[in-house]
């Protein structure tokens, strides 16, 4: 979807409301206009901010992305595909994209509005990220988790198992990185026992902690 140059120019001094519609998963999905960037926004968290989706943006800095051979990369939670827009526009990594989103509104979304102004090929797949990955014989090179339900991540995914079954779909060459909130003390609790599950599995984890987010890496 071409949006009009007038509204970019108006994104830069308030943020403009393109599109709302809602679903069974997320009874609220907004996307606004904001300095030029599309941004999606559920009733309280950021689902996508294309290049200023700032967590990931310093993630692949901290492991130098642009030094790392990437064949095929599993994104798991779409929104308006931020991963792979940073990916491609600011690192000019062109890859093969698997994204696993479970509402059909947000895959809407994205094909919308993004889909058209990437290059990369993609193969999206509506299904729940703990399925997708217990059903598949994939290896990637590059795993990014970046599933949240509003605000906070389904207690299934911050389980040991999740982590093996993160570890089984990773190639011998592959990276992790795996997003966390991190906006109060509950959420630093939560991050820190989380912290103790990663280890188990990916003992030369490293921690990026960022103002509201903690970053998770693993690197072969």
């Amino acid at each position: 979807m071409k949006i009009p140059f007038y509204l970019r120019i108006l994104s830069y001094f308030q943020d403009v409301l393109i599109k709302e519609t809602r679903s069974e998963i997320n009874p609220e999905l907004k996307v606004y206009l904001s300095l030029g960037r599309l941004k999606l926004i559920t009733g309280n968290a950021i689902y996508s901010y294309e290049d200023k989706y700032i967590n990931f943006v310093e993630a692949f800095n901290f492991i130098n992305i642009k030094n790392k051979s990437v064949k095929g990369a599993l994104v798991l939670g779409l929104g308006l595909g931020s991963i792979p827009y940073i990916l491609e526009k600011k690192f000019k990594l062109q890859s093969t994209f698997t994204c696993v989103e479970l509402d059909s509104a947000v895959i809407d979304l994205f094909e919308e509005f993004v889909l058209e102004k990437l290059n990369s090929q993609f193969n999206i797949k509506n299904d729940d990220g703990y399925n997708y990955l217990l059903n598949s014989n994939e290896k990637f090179d590059l795993i990014c988790m970046d599933i949240f339900n509003d605000a906070k991540i389904p207690e299934k995914f911050s389980t040991l198992d999740f982590l093996k079954l993160l570890d089984s779909n990773l190639s011998i060459i592959g990276i992790i990185i795996y997003n966390r909130l991190a906006e109060n003390q509950k959420d630093i609790e939560l991050n820190e026992q989380f912290d103790l599950l990663f280890l188990k599995i990916f003992p030369s984890r490293k921690l990026l902690k960022l103002s509201t987010n903690w970053m998770f890496i693993a690197e072969r």
